[in-house]
């Protein structure tokens, strides 16, 4: 390399104005490529960035609707609202999954290891009409998140 440099070199202090003239278009030329590449990938960057958040949005969408269609099988095969949390329950692999009364509120008690699908359980009792949620206590712990829910 040092020598490709010291060649470089030569040919500038070179009294020959063509060595000068040449080696100025090659330098030319190479920050023309340069730059002519840093906005390709600048462009790349911005369509690689669109198409993420593309797919991310179309994710999203894809696990409402495959939600809803699996929570709506879950309702037709179910014969009661217990039943159905039964079923929930077993879906999702809830953890020491409990119906049970409380001060004459019915409750439901399970553990979760992952914050996603705590969130998913949520939303999946909170918007559905199938109970009616009074109140919600979750219980983070080390690896857990212990869930209450009253409803009526």
């Amino acid at each position: 390399m040092s020598n490709l440099i010291n060649k470089a070199l030569e040919l500038i202090e070179s009294q020959k104005k063509y060595h000068q003239i040449i080696l100025i278009f090659i330098l030319l030329t190479l920050v023309v490529i340069s730059l002519s590449q840093l906005s390709d990938i600048r462009k790349n960057r911005a369509l690689l960035k669109n198409a993420k958040s593309d797919y991310l949005y179309v994710d999203n969408k894809y696990n409402l609707i495959e939600g809803r269609v699996s929570l709506n099988q879950l309702i037709n095969e179910s014969e009661s609202v217990n039943s159905l949390l039964i079923n929930i329950s077993k879906k999702y692999n809830l953890a020491n999954f409990q119906i049970s009364q409380k001060s004459a509120q019915n409750l439901i008690r399970f553990e979760v290891n992952e914050l996603g699908l705590l969130a998913k359980l949520t939303n999946i009792f909170a918007q559905e009409n199938f109970i009616k949620i009074t109140k919600i206590s979750i219980l983070p712990s080390k690896n857990t998140y212990k869930v209450e829910i009253y409803y009526s």
